[in-house]
């Protein structure tokens, strides 16, 4: 399993670029949003 994090929203941005900086390989892969208890994979 690869590493990952997950960070505010307004942060999301300026993570990336800092780990792209470092010469690692980073994207944001989703959002995590209220909802009703269960989970959706899109």
């Amino acid at each position: 399993m690869k590493p990952f994090a997950i960070v505010s929203a307004d942060k999301a941005g300026a993570v990336l670029k800092f780990i792209q900086a470092q010469q690692h390989k980073a994207w944001i892969i989703g959002e995590v949003v209220k909802g009703r208890g269960g989970v959706r994979r899109i």
